[in-house]
């Protein structure tokens, strides 16, 4: 991507990011990270709108530097926002979405570490696998290759919609793969990125007690400092 490319991109990603910023309210979704290997388990995203929005919005899981583990991410239950009669992949099948990788509809799945996992509701839920599409479109540095679903949404004031997710990883740092939700205006220019799982190195309960018992010994010292001053 070309110097202007790049800054007309930034600069569009950071007024859909105050626009949308108005429309969801009480979003504060925090990032979900996990250990090399691990799972989130199943996950609802709620939000309410403050405004009016007509457009796209994708769901799907990402490659990070590398493409040689591909994590998984199931989807199911698209409350108030997914395609009439396919909120629940329950017609087994994408009817109402557009596929970009390698995506399914399934009864199953299985985590690293065995897992098993099956739908929210009904029957069926999405597995998207993070191969065969690039998302190189995405505003994270390294994102390689994925699988999304992409849906059309015509959303009003007041509108509370949700969507539940599970972000299965299957790979290990520092190929920090990622599940992420955007939102493309009616022009179809990305207006929203949010990452809703990813891959993170996460501190052993040995290190965090040694981190602990480092800082008491740290203000133990200062303690005893003051005291030799008096």
């Amino acid at each position: 991507m070309d110097p202007q490319s790049k800054k007309k991109v930034t600069l569009g990603l950071l007024a859909g990011a105050l626009f949308l910023a108005t429309i969801f309210v009480g979003r504060s979704h925090a990032v979900l990270y996990v250990p090399d290997f691990g799972e989130t388990g199943w996950q609802t995203y709620t939000v309410t709108l403050d405004t009016d929005f007509s457009g796209i919005v994708g769901i799907g899981v990402s490659n990070l530097l590398d493409t040689l583990l591909d994590s998984v991410l199931l989807i199911d239950n698209l409350v108030g926002m997914g395609p009439a009669g396919n909120e629940g992949f329950e017609l087994g099948d994408f009817t109402g979405y557009t596929v970009y990788g390698t995506a399914t509809v399934d009864s199953n799945a299985t985590a690293w570490g065995g897992t098993p996992y099956g739908p929210t509701e009904g029957s069926l839920m999405a597995v998207l696998t993070a191969e065969g599409a690039s998302t190189s479109f995405l505003p994270e540095p390294g994102a390689t290759d994925g699988a999304y679903i992409e849906f059309n949404v015509n959303l009003q004031t007041g509108d509370t919609v949700s969507f539940d997710w599970n972000f299965l990883a299957m790979d290990y740092t520092p190929f920090e793969d990622f599940a992420f939700l955007y939102a493309k205006d009616e022009q179809g220019e990305l207006v929203y990125f949010e990452k809703l799982a990813q891959i993170s190195p996460i501190p052993e309960p040995s290190a965090i007690l040694l981190l602990g018992a480092g800082l008491a010994g740290l203000g133990l010292w200062g303690v005893k400092r003051r005291m030799l001053h008096f």
